[in-house]
């Protein structure tokens, strides 16, 4: 009963319309499994004995088939390995679920009703008085006909999954168009300490992540470590040839000695002040800097030039710099994470007490005069960038990390954008946390739909923090925290017009 031995008419028919027309396209379709249920239910009805998904006069849906003898493929990993195309006819559950009903009629302005009979792969019933299979068809999916009956036959295949549609509605006069495999549908940017451009190939939807890199750890050894940078996402409508500038932010590091106070890392992060070792006989440069944010924007050029920074679109926050004393403040969302004496940036100011700003992170006071005092370490960037604190104290007892800066995504209520193109200030009335999604979209006009904003520290954001969960790797197959080391950026075309 299970041996397959043998094609059918039907297969037949189907195997030479693949080959003839689809064989060109089978790295486009997914080998799927087409069930042929012949479970026996336990439901006699008068002479009938009734297959898998029937119930005598009621219809099981379902989408999992029961048997690996019934589970039609081509590759045997997958099921039973007895087809030679990725190719077959549609169940009765398949039909039902297109359907939401008991049947599809000849009328039924189902779009798989086509004014005529067709058959199913779904068995119905054995009739014990005249040894006859029963299959079933659309045009009265309740019903059957025996395999002497005439009816049409509609073969079906299955697209791999992330397949997309250039044009077309599916029906018979205007069938769906597909994007070529061929196509580029990804594109991945690493940390280059530059600008990086991308020029839109397709107009269509694409989907935008951000990853903003982290802090330098206080050492190797210490629980003091920096925060992890955060992540941001969004999908945007997006015309051929526009161009996007990619800002992916620079690791924070220990630059000790090696870099002068006051100098900000590639997008904005951060470093310490100078310390004066007693011990030491002269000075000695603490430099450990928070991470940079990664960005998107509307407008090139150097990273800190205003009128770029202005048209920034999209932002991940950096996460701050460890200190001797303290961790550094997770990369923000709508806020950012504050340390044991600085404060995270917010939608509308950067934190403090020795302020971020507008993309940058806080820099503390200049000690490198006074020897036996000490000073901070170093904040992070982000749509405002964290703070940190101006405390002095004997030899290095005030060595705290580095708060952490905002994320920003245009169109995520909760958000704030900035007045115009030429005016950096907070647009009027607007506060973080609005519920006002008009506070979150600036001059451009320009929105993402289907947002995520998760924290260095693995929080989701809507207009408020919510729950832990994670955010998603650079390539998308697992799950972590925050992002450690440099940013990251990825850019995903999801449909075309």
């Amino acid at each position: 009963m299970y041996d397959n031995g043998n094609d059918s008419v039907i297969k037949k028919v189907i195997d030479k319309w693949y080959s003839d027309n689809m064989v060109d396209y089978t790295d486009m379709l997914e080998d799927t499994v087409w069930c042929n249920d012949r479970s026996i239910s336990k439901s006699v009805a008068g002479d009938a004995i009734y297959y898998g998904q029937f119930r005598g006069e009621s219809h099981v849906t379902t989408m999992v088939c029961p048997r690996k003898e019934d589970s039609f493929t081509v590759d045997i990993k997958n099921g039973n390995g007895k087809l030679i195309y990725p190719v077959a006819l549609l169940t009765n559950s398949e039909v039902r679920l297109t359907s939401n009903s008991q049947g599809i009629g000849y009328n039924n302005s189902n779009f798989l009703a086509i004014g005529r009979d067709w058959w199913l792969m779904s068995p119905n019933h054995f009739n014990l008085r005249n040894n006859t299979l029963v299959q079933e068809w659309v045009g009265n999916v309740n019903a059957g006909y025996t395999p002497l009956s005439t009816a049409g036959v509609r073969p079906s295949i299955s697209l791999i999954s992330g397949t997309m549609i250039k044009e077309g509605d599916g029906s018979v006069s205007n069938p769906y168009k597909l994007v070529e495999d061929k196509v580029t549908k990804e594109w991945s940017f690493d940390y280059t300490g530059t600008e990086q451009e991308f020029k839109v190939p397709y107009d269509g939807t694409y989907k935008i992540e951000l990853w903003g890199a982290s802090g330098a750890d206080w050492s190797t050894n210490s629980d003091y470590l920096g925060g992890k940078g955060a992540y941001t996402s969004g999908n945007m409508e997006l015309e051929k040839d526009t161009i996007l500038y990619i800002y992916v932010g620079e690791e924070g590091k220990d630059w000790s000695i090696n870099r002068p106070f006051g100098q900000y890392s590639f997008n904005g992060g951060s470093g310490g002040s100078y310390t004066c070792y007693s011990y030491n006989n002269g000075r000695s440069a603490l430099n450990h800097y928070g991470g940079s944010a990664s960005d998107i924007r509307l407008v090139g050029g150097s990273w800190d030039n205003n009128t770029s920074l202005s048209s920034r679109i999209m932002v991940a926050s950096g996460g701050g710099s460890g200190g001797q004393y303290s961790i550094g403040g997770a990369g923000g969302g709508l806020t950012g994470y504050g340390t044991t004496s600085a404060t995270g940036a917010t939608q509308t100011e950067g934190g403090g007490p020795s302020k971020g700003s507008f993309g940058k992170g806080g820099y503390p006071i200049n000690m490198a005069s006074t020897c036996n005092n000490s000073n901070r370490h170093g904040a992070s960037s982000g749509y405002y960038g964290g703070g940190v604190n101006n405390i002095t104290s004997p030899n290095i007892n005030g060595m705290h990390g580095g708060a952490s800066g905002s994320s920003f995504i245009l169109g995520h209520t909760g958000c704030v954008a900035i007045t115009s193109e030429q005016d950096q200030t907070p647009k009027s009335g607007c506060t973080t946390g609005t519920s006002d999604n008009i506070c979150s979209i600036h001059y451009s006009n320009k929105v993402f739909t289907d947002t995520k904003m998760i924290d260095g520290a693995g929080y989701n954001w809507t207009n408020t923090k919510g729950e832990y969960n994670g955010m998603p790797s650079h390539d998308g197959d697992d799950i972590m925290i925050g992002n450690i080391g440099n940013g990251y950026a990825k850019i995903t075309l999801t449909s075309i017009k």
